[in-house]
């Protein structure tokens, strides 16, 4: 009996044999599928816009303005895809239209992607403190917390390392606590000197240790 085909690597494919042939002029189409129902199709998609760098910026800016100035984008997921990439590119200039994307979602958990943008964009400070505040007292911090906490890894600030630090020591979850490492790693890869910060604290040695920075 002949084998179903992968339609997710059926899908893999197309998106690839799309960006081979047709190069950066391929941009447009891969923008149109951030609106495909399918979420895997998104991500693929995402990942290939992602891959031509800074070429890709202008178009996703265009994009996005494009939405919120002459459609109802009230969360439209595929701007979220838009606004990581501009974040994962560290496209600066896209910092005005992120937070006028904010007011288009009453969803903390999509304003945490734009946060996430924001915050890789050097916004983090501004933030800082609905941050602790999602992660401490909101009504959906266990459903908010993986999110913010990699979040906070983009904010390279010595408050930003003892939050994490506390949240380390305070969870008994094993899932939390390997993510809350790998957001320490990514915060000190981000601002090397807050090593100190943890070879001074006695009580983070056993962080230090499991770290290996």
């Amino acid at each position: 009996m002949a084998q179903d085909k992968n339609p997710s690597s059926d899908r893999e494919k197309l998106v690839k044999r799309i960006v081979e042939e047709k190069g950066e002029s391929a941009i447009p189409t891969l923008i149109k599928l951030l609106e495909d129902e399918s979420n895997e199709v998104r991500e693929i998609a995402a990942q290939a816009l992602q891959s031509f760098g800074d070429a890709v910026v202008e178009k996703l800016m265009e994009y996005l303005r494009f939405k919120l100035d002459n459609e109802e984008s009230f969360n439209d997921v595929s701007l979220l895809y838009a606004a990581d990439i501009l974040g994962e590119l560290r496209y600066k200039e896209s910092i005005p239209l992120l937070y006028q994307l904010l007011e288009h979602y009453d969803s903390e958990v999509y304003q945490l992607i734009i946060y996430e943008a924001l915050a890789k964009l050097g916004e983090g400070e501004k933030f800082l403190d609905l941050l602790v505040y999602f992660l401490k007292e909101d009504a959906f911090k266990e459903e908010l917390k993986d999110q913010v906490l990699m979040t906070l890894a983009y904010i390279p600030s010595e408050r930003t390392l003892k939050i994490l630090i506390d949240e380390w020591y305070n969870s008994e979850n094993f899932e939390t606590k390997a993510l809350i490492l790998d957001a320490i790693k990514v915060l000190l890869n981000g601002k090397p000197e807050l090593v100190e910060l943890l070879a001074e604290d006695k009580n983070a040695k056993q962080i230090l240790d499991e770290i290996s920075f």
